[in-house]
Formats: C-alpha cells, structure tokens, sequence
C-alpha cells in the first residue's frame, strides 16, 4: 500500500513519533507528540487475537504512552502544568495500570498545591493495582511521603 494514496492513523500516529524522535527543539517535539497521541486510536488490531499482532500491538502501545510522559515533561518544563496535568491523564485511560504517569500527575498535583487531587490520584493508582493483587513501587511510595500523602 502507498502512503500517497491511502490514509491510515496508524501511519500518521507512526510518522509523528518518528517526527518526535528527530525533532531538534522542544517545540517541534511537543507538536509531534501531541499528533501521535491524537492518532492513537485504540489498541491496534483490537478485538483480534492473531498471536503473530500481539507484539507489535505492545511495541505501538508502548511507544505511544511514552509519548504523553515526554510532552508532559516539556509541558512542565514551560510552566504549562495544567496542560501536562491533561496529557497524563488521557494517558492513564489508556493505561490504568502504569504507574509512572501516576507519579508524574502527583508531582504536578503537589507542585499546583492541589494535595487533595494528589491524593485521588494515588488512591485511584492503588484501587487500579488491586485488581492486580499487587501494590505500589516503592518509589511511588516514597514520592507520596515526600509530598505529604
């Protein structure tokens, strides 16, 4: 198939991670990354079960949620914290159980003075791995006692 003659969001998502890669500023970078997870439209190949799909289907979810994690740094780099605030949490719909997304939120939470929220969030990030019998790092552990969780 050619990209010419066919549109597809999985090449578009592609395209903007590769963009985001070589990007040479922040700025570049930020767009490119906000384009990738605007493309990301689910889990590729959803609903299917061909085995040969599942790891390139992990290695696109994979990039793709890297992708919130860098533009909310930028984003906090710049002072947009309530802008990196929105990216992670559309990340942590997509992924409920990665914890670092859960970590950056709660630094910015505490950051915006906002510890209520900080905490929901570390209570909606411990409610999550119980559906996994299992509990916080200890890193996540410990940033909630350096904010006063």
């Amino acid at each position: 198939m050619e990209a010419g003659v066919f549109d597809v969001d999985l090449w578009r998502c592609q395209t903007a991670l590769a963009e985001a890669r070589a990007s040479p500023g922040d700025e570049s970078a930020r767009s490119a990354l906000a384009r990738a997870a605007a493309e990301y439209g689910g889990d590729l190949l959803e609903g299917s079960f061909c085995e040969w799909g599942e790891p390139i289907r992990e290695s696109l979810r994979r990039q793709v949620l890297d992708s919130p994690a860098r533009l909310s740094e930028l984003q906090t780099r710049e002072g947009k914290l309530d802008q990196a605030l929105a990216v992670l949490e559309q990340a942590i719909k997509v992924d409920p159980y990665a914890e670092e997304l859960y970590r950056r939120g709660m630094r910015i939470l505490a950051q915006l003075g906002r510890g209520d929220a900080a905490r929901r969030l570390l209570r909606q990030l411990e409610a999550r791995l119980s559906e996994l019998d299992a509990e916080p790092e200890e890193e996540t552990v410990q940033l909630a006692k350096d904010i006063g969780l």
